[in-house]
């Protein structure tokens, strides 16, 4: 009788990120403290929001997000963020990992972008050109830099924009070079325009 192989479970994306963080040394993130003991599935925890339509946001706040990621990662030859599912991700995290104060500023600070664009350009956010979405985009981000606030919701946009789109499937096949089970580790590796960099634990012979 032949005996049935068991398989080990795979990861799930909010596994990958706990672990990533805790190779990295620690919480990095806004939220991240959160995201950490969320991740660890505690029974006391409060039951994860799956659709973040659940939650916090509108769809006019998953729309309004996935412009905004796809202003500061947009589609050229390669696939933009929302093409990677940034913007419900980001919903996602804000509504599982976040405090409520964070929260708080977070949701007043998309409030604060389409008032920002009414007043520059008499239109919200998501109905502005490239061109215009990328102005407000930087004139924020310029405001952000200066204030110098720790919890400043244009950082969170912007931390989980970068996080949400880089532990994509979209990015791990179409951006960065991954290989599931790496034969070897690359310590110095060919930085010319056309290679990638590796996703996450993958590795791949140095190529020139």
């Amino acid at each position: 009788m032949t005996k049935k192989k068991n398989n080990p479970p795979l990861w799930t994306r909010r596994e990958a990120i706990l672990k990533t963080s805790a190779m990295l040394g620690g919480a990095a993130l806004i939220g991240q403290s959160l995201m950490l003991t969320g991740c660890e599935r505690q029974q006391t925890a409060a039951p994860v929001a799956e659709d973040p339509r659940d939650g916090l946001f509108s769809d006019a706040d998953l729309e309004l997000l996935d412009e905004i990621a796809e202003t500061i990662f947009p589609e050229t030859d390669t696939p933009g963020a929302k093409v990677a599912g940034v913007g419900p991700f980001i919903a996602l995290m804000v509504t599982d990992t976040y405090s409520p104060a964070e929260q708080a500023v977070f949701k007043e600070g998309l409030a604060t972008i389409d008032r920002e664009c009414q007043q520059a350009y008499g239109r919200i956010f998501v109905e502005l050109s490239p061109a215009e979405r990328l102005a407000i985009a930087e004139r924020l981000d310029r405001e952000r830099f200066d204030a110098g606030e720790a919890n400043h919701y244009f950082r969170m946009l912007k931390e989980l924009t970068v996080l949400g789109f880089f532990t994509s499937e979209t990015a791990y096949k179409q951006i960065l070079d991954y290989v599931e089970t790496p034969g070897r580790y690359d310590g110095c590796r060919d930085l010319s325009p056309d290679v990638r960099m590796h996703a996450g634990h993958g590795s791949s012979p140095l190529r020139t």
